[in-house]
């Protein structure tokens, strides 16, 4: 029984108190099975589906799209099928994947591909028309948007909102003097020496233009009109 019993203390006294029982062994736990990559579940997918693989390696060796790019386009059979509609109707493989990716994804959202009212075909026609050098790359966001929420036929779409480049050097001389006669103030700080006022002058330029002009052009005209 004494090794029930708490030792007595300086002064004598002590305390009865039960031993402390043994604690129990509680089994050790699990450990959780280390979450795929996305590219990982992208790459097991492929090693399952040897149709998807061939669309890959073909991505790789065939279009030298960046492996980045094979990689996300060749993910499921969906995506993969909705680029190559793309590339069929005319786009250049580089520019269907960078406008895909970087621009059409973000503007799907949560929705598939497939349930966008702009279909593989008519977004290879658009990229098309960026290969052309028909839109700059303002209005294609714009024009890519408008698809993207309505469909519809790109070129017709871009005619409509006119929104094609237009190397017109009438239309852009007198967008730079309206723009430049509603911003006077700021183009005369401009010539007294506050060039960080190009961006808002080039700005108006643009707006006036429609985003048809290309920036560069409209850049080095506002520029030469500046002085």
């Amino acid at each position: 029984m004494k090794d029930d019993l708490e030792r007595p203390g300086p002064r004598g006294r002590g305390r009865a108190r039960r031993a402390r029982e043994p604690r129990r062994d509680e089994p050790a736990a699990t450990p959780a099975a280390p979450r795929r990559s996305r590219a990982e579940a992208r790459a097991e997918l492929r090693a399952a589906n040897p149709a998807l693989a061939a669309r890959h390696a073909h991505y790789l060796s065939a279009l030298r799209l960046p492996a980045d790019d094979a990689d996300l386009l060749a993910g499921d059979p969906a995506t993969a099928a909705y680029f190559d509609a793309a590339v069929a109707a005319g786009a250049r493989p580089a520019t269907a994947a960078k406008w895909l990716l970087n621009d059409l994804a973000g503007l799907a959202g949560d929705r598939a591909l497939a349930a966008l009212p702009l279909d593989g075909a008519a977004f290879g026609r658009f990229a098309a028309l960026v290969d052309a050098g028909r839109l700059t790359p303002a209005a294609a966001k714009t024009l890519l948007a408008e698809l993207a929420a309505g469909g519809g036929d790109p070129e017709a779409r871009m005619q409509a909102l006119g929104l094609e480049r237009r190397e017109d050097a009438g239309a852009l001389e007198a967008a730079l003097e309206k723009a430049l006669a509603a911003h006077a103030a700021e183009a005369a700080r401009y010539r007294a020496g506050e060039k960080k006022l190009l961006g808002v002058l080039l700005g108006a330029v643009m707006r006036e233009a429609g985003g048809a002009a290309d920036a560069a052009q409209v850049r080095a005209a506002l520029q030469k009109k500046l002085g």
